[in-house]
């Protein structure tokens, strides 16, 4: 299907300016973006947002070096859960197809209390989510270059990057479509083609690899499971995270109660698809299994192409890696820039005014686009004094994410159990309140498994780093909420 047919009616009349627009107000908002992304167009934000190749190059490392080989069946029980939180998430868009996601969707379930919180959650990962990936963009680029990958570098091309990815995002919606369309090429190129020439000419371990820890439970069985596997799960938990994108930039998409739903669902199991088959592939054609998780091979996954492809061919293979890390970054800028807009358009944030404002042309909100851009790069800065940055900021981004969906998915359960659910044309009929039970058991304990301080031999800022980083952002979220010029009370319902 293509977009032209998602944006109009039966009859040929294009339903974005009257019903949308219509509905919107029925939900009381006038219609101020622009909408101009179809279904494929949305689910390639989401795509780009989630990212194959963030998603498998971002974690793989991590996740073997705590449980080895192992760390492959995580994946699965990674995607279940967020399989179920992708269903109610399905339903909530459903009933609401705002722009903001986390933020409205509690708002309009439980009130302005909890939304204020979650959305400012959700905000804040974003952020962090997109420096994160800027990093291992540049990251990714140096080595393609040939660079030493000192960290003064790192963090100064990472700044060049989230400065060029705000510049896009300022220009137009059609700079993000360009950018998520590379994006989707890289990952076919990156992801599912190099993995098919891995485990095709180059698997040097056997299939039953999968099963060996390789010394991670030398200890005991209960040390394994719980600080090397369920350690792997909270690393993995970065691979699916960012599909809900489309529901962010709802606003901006066509007939987005039937649209969003579908591309979260969607974007959620064609990219566990690739990363499951991915990482089987890499981990098959790792030619050095136990150098690669004790950290004997700087970078495992450079290591690998070199040994097998040549260093002539591994960098182009780095700079595919590197544009999927880039578009990742830009789609979440998008997503994190709309939550702001949600906010200020809700007077629900200091200078509400300012971060509202939409630029003529293209009624883009440019001031949060930039606002944001500026706290990715104060965020890179701050990093700039401490040891092992990646590491540190992908658990900023994994627990930022699972706290901030709890709050809509814990507020869809608070519905079930009022009687006050309200399904909307997508719905999960009778199996919905047992869903949405076990996707609220799902958040929870992924959440308290990621900030959970496992490794007591690394520095405190590591070890304790991401209950610290919520508890600061709680502190000022806050002082925030009080000086906000409006957080109503009432109940949304």
């Amino acid at each position: 299907m293509d977009d032209v047919h998602m944006g109009q009616t039966a009859g040929g009349v294009p339903d974005t300016d009257e019903r949308e627009a219509s509905r919107l107000e029925g939900l009381g908002y006038e219609q101020q973006l622009k909408r101009e992304f179809g279904f494929w167009h949305a689910a390639a934000v989401g795509f780009a947002d989630i990212s194959p190749i963030v998603a498998m190059y971002g974690m793989f490392s991590l996740a073997l070096a705590a449980a080895g080989p192992t760390m492959f069946w995580g994946l699965f029980l990674v995607l279940a859960g967020q399989t179920l939180v992708a269903l109610v998430f399905g339903e909530i868009s459903s009933r609401w197809p705002l722009a903001g996601g986390v933020y409205q969707w509690t708002r309009q379930q439980v009130g302005t209390k909890a939304a204020w919180f979650g959305g400012w959650a959700y905000m804040w990962t974003q952020v962090i989510a997109m420096t994160t990936v800027a990093y291992a963009a540049a990251s990714y680029a140096t080595a393609a270059m040939g660079w030493s990958p000192s960290k003064p570098l790192l963090i100064l091309v990472t700044m060049i990057w989230i400065a060029c990815g705000t510049f896009a995002n300022t220009v137009g919606q059609w700079v993000l479509k360009i950018f998520v369309m590379v994006s989707i090429l890289a990952e076919f190129i990156a992801s599912i083609g190099l993995g098919l020439v891995l485990i095709i000419g180059y698997r040097v371990n056997p299939i039953s690899v999968l099963w060996d820890s390789f010394g991670t439970n030398s200890g005991s069985t209960w040390n394994w499971a719980t600080i090397g596997w369920l350690g792997a799960v909270a690393v993995i938990g970065f691979s699916f995270l960012g599909y809900e994108a489309s529901g962010a930039i709802a606003e901006e998409v066509k007939k987005p109660e039937r649209t969003v739903p579908w591309t979260i669902l969607v974007v959620l199991l064609a990219v566990g698809a690739v990363v499951i088959f991915t990482t089987l592939a890499w981990i098959l054609a790792l030619p050095d299994i136990k150098s690669a998780m004790t950290g004997g091979v700087a970078d495992p996954m450079v290591q690998t192409l070199e040994y097998h492809l040549g260093t002539a061919v591994t960098k182009p293979i780095l700079v595919l890696i590197a544009l999927g890390f880039t578009a990742s970054m830009v789609a979440l800028q998008t997503v994190a820039s709309r939550t702001v807009f949600s906010f200020a358009r809700d007077r629900m944030i200091p200078v509400h005014r300012y971060f509202s404002g939409l630029t003529e042309s293209h009624k883009l909100p440019a001031r949060a686009i930039v606002f944001v851009g500026c706290l990715s790069a104060l965020i890179i800065l701050i990093n700039l004094g401490f040891e092992r940055v990646y590491s540190t900021l992908i658990a900023f981004t994994v627990g930022g994410f699972y706290l901030a969906f709890i709050f809509p998915v814990m507020a869809a359960l608070v519905l079930h159990f009022r009687g006050k659910h309200e399904a909307g044309p997508f719905s999960l009929g009778k199996f919905s309140l047992p869903v949405t039970i076990v996707a609220v058991v799902w958040l929870v304990f992924e959440f308290f498994n990621v900030i959970w301080p496992r490794f007591p031999d690394l520095p405190w800022y590591q070890n304790w780093g991401t209950i610290l980083m919520i508890g600061i952002l709680g502190v000022f979220g806050v002082v925030a909420y009080l000086l906000a010029p409006s957080h109503e009370s009432s109940e949304m319902m």
